[in-house]
């Protein structure tokens, strides 16, 4: 039963705007006959919806999928190591750099440390990648650290004053 009041109080809402399906209102009003906490929140004026928390949620989620396809765009650069296309990395760096700190702000020092797993993660797949780990890590570092300054300065010339 309190499954279905949390459903109804969802759905509370968009009945009041007329905006949820017939099914939906239907339910609405057949669960409200049996529920008093329910019926009480159909009867008030203005049901008041937590946009903040809301929307703290959808960045949260936002955020962690960000991570994960910055993850997934250093272990792509380090694929590249030991191949022939290893010199876009010169490009794909920069931007890791850039979009980790924008993400990440001050915790943006996991990026050099996912740089290294990575590298450690592809050797167990592949040893050809262990003769070479601390020079490209070394050589990651320094250009992911460009796209970090980048950034870091895009971001302090274009912050708004507080006034």
């Amino acid at each position: 039963m309190k499954d279905e009041c949390q459903i109804v109080q969802d759905l509370l809402p968009l009945v009041k705007d007329d905006v949820a399906s017939e099914a939906s209102i239907v339910f609405v009003q057949e669960h409200c006959r049996h529920c008093e906490e329910c019926k009480k929140l159909l009867a008030q004026e203005n049901i008041t919806v937590n946009s903040q928390a809301i929307k703290k949620k959808l960045v949260k989620r936002l955020r962690i999928m960000m991570v994960g396809v910055i993850c997934l765009m250093i272990l792509f650069a380090c694929s590249f190591s030991a191949t022939q296309y290893q010199f876009h990395n010169f490009l794909l760096l920069p931007i890791i750099g850039a979009l980790g700190y924008w993400l990440l702000k001050r915790y943006v020092f996991l990026l050099y440390l996912m740089i290294p797993i990575m590298h450690l993660l592809l050797e167990m797949i592949d040893a050809s990648y262990q003769e070479a780990l601390l020079p490209y890590t070394l050589i990651y570092w320094f250009f992911m650290s460009i796209g970090i300054l980048i950034y870091a300065g895009y971001a302090y010339a274009l912050r708004r004053e507080n006034s």
